[in-house]
């Protein structure tokens, strides 16, 4: 169950670095944030790298 909550927590600081801080946030940097919030780094630069492809699918897909 614990590893279910992490991964949340993650994706969801995902979703708001994406949103408030754009595409362009380097893995380097997503490590720093990860260590600061006690989560783990690998997990969110996984769940960024998802939330951004799915940003630019939406948006292409709005262009249409």
């Amino acid at each position: 169950m614990e590893k279910k909550e992490q991964k949340t927590s993650n994706f969801g600081t995902a979703v708001y670095i994406a949103k408030q801080h754009g595409h362009n946030i380097t893995d380097e940097q997503l490590t720093k944030v990860a260590i600061e919030m006690k989560l783990k780094p690998k997990v969110l630069i996984k769940n960024y790298k998802s939330v951004v492809s799915i940003n630019e699918i939406v948006g292409s897909l709005n262009a249409l």
